[in-house]
């Protein structure tokens, strides 16, 4: 069985979001480091990820910022991808 299993097994729901977070959008990976801290086997490599993380988001907020508005503004008007 694989890992997403053995959670849902495990917590006996299958409303479980299984992310390699090294892999992830940087957004996901920013969430995901600012919520509780449930395991960790490895200090100083959670730390480092998390400080890469958090630096590298907080240099690409305003063009994520600047994207999102502009997505909204672009579906308040009707406009779609190609128009």
């Amino acid at each position: 069985m694989d890992l997403l299993g053995e959670l849902q097994k495990i917590f006996k729901t299958n409303n479980i979001d299984l992310v390699v977070l090294n892999k992830a959008p940087l957004p996901i990976q920013f969430s995901a480091t600012s919520g509780k801290l449930l395991f960790t086997n490895n200090h100083e490599k959670r730390t480092d990820f998390e400080e890469y993380v958090r630096k590298y988001y907080i240099d690409c907020l305003p063009i994520y910022r600047e994207y999102r508005e502009e997505f909204w503004k672009r579906l308040r008007e009707g406009k779609t991808q190609g128009g």
